[in-house]
């Protein structure tokens, strides 16, 4: 009787901590839309409805957008290294997701690219 009271009680007491730790993660994702102001190799800026928000980029942000696939193969057939500033450009509509608590983006989707000036 003792142990199964024992099993029970470490039981419940994981299953609270999993539950815990599972909601507060998820609280910490945000997702922000709006207009690029600024972007570098490291980071992104959006401007947003709140104002802006400084995200911090690597290699392991996921950059979607249309187009933005077949850029990436073109890029390292010429053995060049892939930035977000590859990607994405000042003006782009995007919606990013990111971590609150680091400001750092998992995520930059272009929603609506700038348009680009015409090629002479």
């Amino acid at each position: 009787m003792r142990r199964l009271l024992t099993g029970t009680l470490g039981f419940l007491f994981l299953a609270a901590v999993v539950t815990s730790t599972s909601t507060t993660l998820s609280a910490a994702t945000r997702t922000l839309a709006g207009k690029v102001t600024a972007v570098s190799s490291d980071s992104v800026t959006v401007a947003g409805k709140a104002g802006e928000e400084k995200l911090a980029v690597d290699s392991k942000t996921l950059v979607i957008g249309r187009g933005l696939g077949t850029k990436s193969k073109e890029l390292k057939k010429e053995d060049k290294p892939t930035k977000i500033d590859d990607f994405v450009k000042v003006g782009d509509q995007v919606t990013a997701k990111y971590d609150d608590t680091t400001k750092h983006a998992t995520e930059v989707r272009v929603t609506k690219p700038v348009a680009e000036a015409p090629k002479k």
